[in-house]
């Protein structure tokens, strides 16, 4: 048997096109036809997405520290990559992480909620569990 356990910070830049409303949208339309009677809420700055037992948070945050913990992320892991400035001042982000996924039947499902979030422009996704950063 083995765990899964997905957690990632996707840091929003300056002039990004992402928010929490269109990423609900985009989920919803990929999902309104599936079998497994898949459900999303949207609360407040929290997106919920269940499938079965199993939910996928998804968080927007603007709080004021998420700016200096950018800039620590921007200097430990984005080493010399050009984008290293533009992660130092991402003022907001979401926050993705799951409830434990045993035998990793639920991965595509949060592959597909990341692939999404990394559609909108100038978002930088850093895996909690890597850590480091894996669209650089």
């Amino acid at each position: 048997m083995s765990y899964a356990f997905y957690s990632f910070l996707i840091l929003i830049g300056e002039g990004s096109n992402a928010s929490i409303e269109d990423l609900k949208t985009e989920l919803n339309d990929f999902y309104k036809d599936d079998a497994r009677g898949v459900k999303l809420t949207l609360n407040g700055s929290l997106l919920t997405l269940n499938v079965n037992d199993w939910k996928l948070y998804i968080r927007y945050n603007s709080d004021s520290h998420v700016l200096k913990e950018s800039q620590e992320l921007a200097e430990e892991f984005a080493g010399d990559k050009p984008e290293k400035n533009q992660i130092a001042v991402c003022a907001s982000r979401f926050e993705m992480s799951a409830d434990p996924d045993v035998n990793m039947d639920y991965f595509n499902d949060s592959l597909f909620a990341q692939e999404k979030i990394e559609d909108f422009s100038n978002v930088f996704v850093f895996d909690a569990n890597a850590r480091g950063f894996l669209n650089l």
